[in-house]
């Protein structure tokens, strides 16, 4: 009888020792959900909020541009965009692409907060966001923070959801080019989150779309920033292993 209490103690300690740490989100630019006053986003989100209810959502992929080029877009031709790729690779998976051109971690996040997430529960989601936050001021600590405040909403709310979390893809046509430096610094940052959340993944495969001096392969990534059709069947290969054991 006496080995209770110190059992009990033990099992708190145990318990609180298996859950993330709870982390006070700064609230800063990159962190607070923010929406897009114009048109063409507003609509864009509701199609997505469509797309989300629609489907029986297994892989959910959250982004920018770099994500929402997965379709085509009216400037598009099959070469590229990676509408074909997300066909072999992710359409016969229940995916559904939540990436809007343009955004930046606080719109992911309002967009998330508004629609995204309603009444699904995805085996996994991919992240894939940041590029544009350090076109616009945010510091690569702020930027990472909102990353960080994306994967803890998308906890929140999906809480069996393992979250895929892609290091940001270079950029720029020089290795000193200021906006890959700049990427280069958040994703030191949030390489570290898979230690701290036992449901995330890091994985960085920017690798896959540099030439061996470091510049940016323009037959990958056509504006040394977006991938054409080579580049989005470059990403899908190489994230494959990880998506596939993800998502056993």
């Amino acid at each position: 009888m006496k080995c209770k209490p110190l059992l009990l103690v033990l099992l708190c300690v145990f318990s609180v020792s298996c859950t993330s740490p709870r982390w006070e989100v700064p609230q800063h630019q990159a962190t607070i959900a923010t929406p897009k006053n114009a048109q063409w986003w507003q609509e864009t989100q509701e199609q997505i909020n469509e797309d989300v209810a629609e489907n029986e959502v297994d892989l959910l992929f959250v982004g920018d541009s770099i994500t929402h080029w997965f379709r085509k877009m009216p400037w598009h031709n099959e070469e590229t965009c990676g509408v074909n790729v997300w066909q072999e690779y992710y359409a016969k998976r229940n995916a559904v692409n939540t990436g809007i051109m343009a955004d930046k971690t606080q719109h992911v996040l309002w967009r998330l907060k508004n629609g995204n997430l309603k009444g699904i529960h995805p085996k996994l989601a991919v992240v894939l966001i940041g590029t544009n936050n350090i076109s616009h001021q945010e510091t690569p600590l702020q930027t990472a923070e909102g990353i960080r405040a994306i994967i803890e909403y998308l906890h929140q709310e999906c809480p069996d959801t393992k979250v895929l979390l892609l290091a940001i893809f270079p950029r720029g046509k020089t290795v000193d080019d200021k906006g890959r430096v700049q990427n280069e610094k958040v994703n030191r940052i949030i390489s570290e989150y898979d230690e701290i959340y036992p449901f995330v993944t890091y994985l960085d495969i920017g690798h896959v779309f540099l030439n061996t001096d470091g510049s940016v392969n323009k037959d990958l990534l056509h504006d040394h920033l977006h991938p054409n059709a080579k580049g989005y069947k470059a990403w899908a290969e190489a994230m494959e292993p990880t998506i596939e054991k993800l998502m056993q």
